[in-house]
């Protein structure tokens, strides 16, 4: 009985569910973040598969930084292992999951602004930064967006053939994801 090869080209049914549990696990990964904030300022936490909390009310610029922090340095991270291994046929796995870093808040901004935005960028995670900073609520958003497409374009730079696709597939795969979670939440 010889062992077959497992097919994980790029548009296989196995590399889409491997893509379908990164953005899966993307949003626990940014509450996760938000957990270590608060972790690191001696705030009890509550943490959920879409939200973490204080359990005692209080908010603080640590737990409110942590969730976008995470999606960046992961993001950050994803972008290095993806230009030193570059070559290898798998790469785009590791694209996928940067892509997706980014894409967990950009597809939020976007989805801000179709639901409400007036409302919904104050009380988001970027928002409640800018309260904390004290600096206009733009500076903050600008920032991250800025940083997100910026690590966007380098990804696209060094694979532009595997970018798109995994692109396509995260853009879907997440903002399906995210609209499910908008309908529950809000």
């Amino acid at each position: 009985m010889s062992i077959k090869e497992v097919n994980m080209d790029i548009d296989s049914r196995l590399s889409k569910l491997v893509f379908l549990a990164i953005t899966l696990i993307a949003t626990p990964i940014h509450e996760f973040g938000h957990l270590i904030g608060y972790k690191l300022s001696e705030i009890p936490a509550k943490f959920a598969f879409s939200y973490t909390e204080s359990q005692n009310g209080l908010e603080n610029l640590w737990g409110c930084l942590g969730g976008p922090a995470i999606n960046l340095i992961l993001a950050v991270i994803g972008c290095i292992i993806v230009y030193i291994f570059r070559n290898r046929e798998k790469v785009y796995i590791g694209m996928y999951f940067t892509i997706t870093m980014c894409l967990t808040r950009l597809i939020a901004y976007l989805l801000f602004i179709i639901i409400n935005p007036y409302n919904m960028f104050p009380i988001n995670d970027e928002g409640l930064i800018a309260k904390f900073l004290n600096v206009p609520i733009w500076q903050v958003y600008g920032f991250f967006i800025a940083v997100f497409i910026f690590l966007l374009l380098i990804l696209r730079s060094i694979k532009k053939d595997y970018f798109y696709k995994c692109f396509k597939y995260a853009f879907v795969f997440y903002f399906l994801i995210d609209i499910l979670f908008a309908i529950r939440i809000y």
